[in-house]
């Protein structure tokens, strides 16, 4: 063990659980994690934290076991009040904590356990073997071509706030990019004639993301007369509100929300764009390793389940125009069958 890592043995003897966490996230940032990355573990492992404290215990970060995380996911379990703390939704009285939340709950811990190991700060991992909830697989419900219609009827491009709103929704719709990627996206990254935009997704992974013909000249007409003036000379993004700040991940979850009030879609939420534009890119035989640099998937299995959703829809449409079904062959009354098949036998070869 080099004195690096005997510094570090020593410092977590008496490290406490809040200054793991804190230096946790001042590493990550320093490793180019996003600020939404960042936040979702501020807020997850700020709860692990009370609860230890609640639980009385000793706050060491070497005096973390396994039954602490245990007892924690536990009561996560038992907790009612969904959304309770979200900064965009208001709390749920008497409904469970889904397995979404509790799954992500549980990998933070791991993930901060796993590096505080890693590091030698811990001399074992006390959240090696912590049960991680099961997730049910869902099928992603994308829009279909009414529902987009129905968004588009409800929006007046007329004014600033529904020339936007057009130009947001033509974006995501068109690039499935992310929500994120979508309010860092900065002028100088729409290259409208060139036909692409530049994005920087997970772990600031930069990529080129191609855009159609209207997307491009909604791009343009907001960009060049729509768009509010920057409150200040440094504010570059391509979306500002009327005061001419980028909008914020909270402006948009409240732009989306209006938005499904008017146009009566009730599952309707920002990253349904994404699942909607990714499973149309498949059913229009884009190659699905372009889907995946588009879509900025690290891994091919991520993208494969736009694939099997692309082929699932495929499926339901050819059931409603099966040729045989059009046909009604077997339909027909025995009867019916029986006078054809006669007409078929007295017909001349």
């Amino acid at each position: 063990m080099d004195t690096r890592h005997k510094l570090h043995r020593q410092e977590g003897r008496k490290m406490k659980v809040d200054q793991l966490v804190q230096l946790y996230l001042r590493t990550g940032k320093l490793e180019g994690k996003t600020e939404s990355t960042l936040t979702w573990y501020t807020r997850r492992l700020g709860q692990f934290e009370r609860f230890l404290r609640e639980r009385g215990h000793s706050m060491l970060v070497a005096d973390l076991r396994l039954e602490d995380g245990e007892a924690y996911i536990a009561s996560l379990m038992e907790q009612d009040g969904r959304w309770s703390g979200h900064p965009y939704h208001k709390g749920h009285e008497g409904q469970k904590l889904s397995y979404y939340t509790i799954h992500g709950h549980a990998a933070a811990l791991r993930a901060l356990a796993r590096w505080a190991y890693d590091q030698h700060y811990l001399v074992e991992d006390p959240f090696a073997h912590l049960p991680v909830p099961k997730v049910p697989k869902l099928e992603k419900d994308i829009l279909n071509e009414e529902e987009i219609a129905q968004i588009f009827a409800c929006i007046n491009p007329a004014t600033k706030q529904g020339k936007r709103l057009q130009t947001m929704i033509t974006l995501l719709l068109d690039t499935g990019i992310r929500a994120n990627e979508f309010l860092t996206l900065k002028v100088d990254n729409v290259h409208i004639d060139e036909g692409f935009i530049k994005v920087f997704g997970k772990g600031r992974k930069e990529r080129i993301v191609p855009i159609g013909l209207t997307t491009q000249k909604e791009l343009m007409t907001y960009i060049q007369f729509h768009r509010p003036k920057p409150a200040h000379p440094d504010i570059t993004s391509v979306f500002l509100t009327e005061k001419g700040f980028p909008l914020t991940s909270s402006a948009l979850c409240s732009i989306i929300e209006r938005l499904k009030k008017r146009s009566g879609i009730a599952r309707l939420h920002a990253h349904l764009f994404r699942h909607t534009a990714l499973t149309l890119m498949i059913e229009r035989d884009i190659p699905a390793f372009v889907v995946q640099q588009i879509a900025g998937h690290s891994t091919i299995k991520t993208t494969e389940i736009y694939m099997h959703l692309a082929q699932r829809r495929t499926n339901m449409r050819y059931q409603k125009n099966s040729v045989v079904d059009g046909l009604q062959i077997l339909q027909r009354s025995p009867k019916r069958r029986d006078t054809i098949r006669k007409r078929q036998d007295a017909a001349p070869a």
